[in-house]
């Protein structure tokens, strides 16, 4: 039996992404949060081209 694909928002959810879900709902975590890890830091820039 092949494992559920974690990216196939139709698959089950898993522990993470209720308990994710469940801050997001309560307003303990909002996009711009989430959005914080995407930025690349300026110390790091040389690294990544």
């Amino acid at each position: 039996m092949a494992a559920a694909n974690p990216w196939d928002p139709a698959s089950a959810p898993n522990g993470a992404g209720l308990v994710l879900g469940h801050f997001i709902a309560s307003g303990m975590v909002n996009q711009e949060m989430l959005n914080m890890s995407k930025k690349t830091v300026s110390c790091f820039v040389n690294f990544t081209r």
